[in-house]
């Protein structure tokens, strides 16, 4: 497989449906609304550029779509899996905080992503043959902080959800009692107005979070970036612990993923228990004393 070939068809793709975009960006109303979102006129033109595009790659037949479904694909054979507009809510209110996003899927796992964010002006990319991933031609390397207190958070949750993610939201951004009065002491929360999820991953594996937890998420909004922040060195899981190769390997136009994410196998761990209410000082106390 021509990896470096179909990164640029991707890449081509991406960037002929941000231009669709773009193009409608700041006019739009919604033709539908649901459950699951917002469906423009932006979104099925992004859609209708990218799947042109990508229709010239040889040897990658199918594709999972937010708009339009799925198309048949042959059995071991490539197929891509694509969001024309992540974040459409965010789009339609005229924020920033929305991309075009592309991943291709082969053997049961991703082997390459394309993110491109036509507002913010970056684009982030990788493929399994690289050693790192991307952004306009400079790698990404995440923050490697490991105190919470000066951590960066993504969080959201759909509003059905309540419960058990309103009980984490709590623990997560709570004070966090340190010897250090100068040291922060709470992770700030950021919530880009329910913007882009593979935008979030990117800006894990960029240095500008430091961990995500993001609940409902179909598979067309983490694909590409989550292989964007695994080839970064950042690790992911399912909210309840779960193999996130496993969720790669379900992907279907129903299924939702809770997923959580951080910088690195240890801040992963260190993310579950503070949303398990285990971790409430810095450094962590047991309750047998230090």
């Amino acid at each position: 497989m021509d990896l470096d070939g179909l990164l640029s068809l991707a890449e081509e793709a991406a960037f002929a449906g941000g231009k669709e975009a773009l193009a409608l960006w700041g006019g739009e109303v919604p033709l539908e609304r649901s459950e699951g979102g917002y469906l423009t006129r932006a979104d099925l033109a992004s859609e209708r550029a990218v799947l042109e595009v990508l229709g010239e790659g040889a040897n990658v037949t199918g594709f999972l779509s937010e708009e339009n479904g799925g198309m048949p694909h042959s059995p071991g054979r490539p197929f891509w899996i694509v969001d024309p507009i992540d974040g459409t809510w965010n789009y339609l209110h005229g924020g920033s905080w929305w991309s075009i996003s592309i991943a291709l899927m082969a053997d049961d796992r991703l082997v390459l992503g394309v993110v491109h964010s036509p507002k913010l002006g970056r684009t982030y990319k990788v493929h399994e043959g690289m050693s790192r991933s991307e952004c306009n031609g400079r790698v990404l390397q995440p923050d490697p902080s490991c105190f919470p207190g000066e951590w960066t958070i993504a969080f959201g949750a759909p509003s059905t959800y309540g419960g058990r993610t309103d009980i984490m939201e709590k623990r997560l951004f709570s004070s966090i009692p340190t010897s250090d009065p100068d040291r922060p002491l709470r992770p700030s929360k950021f919530l880009p107005g329910r913007g882009s999820m593979a935008l979030e991953l990117c800006a894990l594996a960029d240095g500008r979070l430091n961990a995500l937890c993001r609940f409902g998420q179909r598979s067309w909004d983490v694909a590409a970036g989550s292989i964007i922040a695994q080839r970064s060195g950042c690790v992911l899981s399912t909210a309840d612990g779960g193999e996130w190769a496993d969720e790669v390997r379900s992907f279907s136009m129903e299924r939702r993923t809770d997923l959580i994410g951080a910088t690195g196998s240890e801040n992963l761990e260190l993310l579950k228990d503070m949303m398990d209410g285990k971790v409430l000082a810095w450094p962590p106390l047991s309750k047998n004393g230090p």
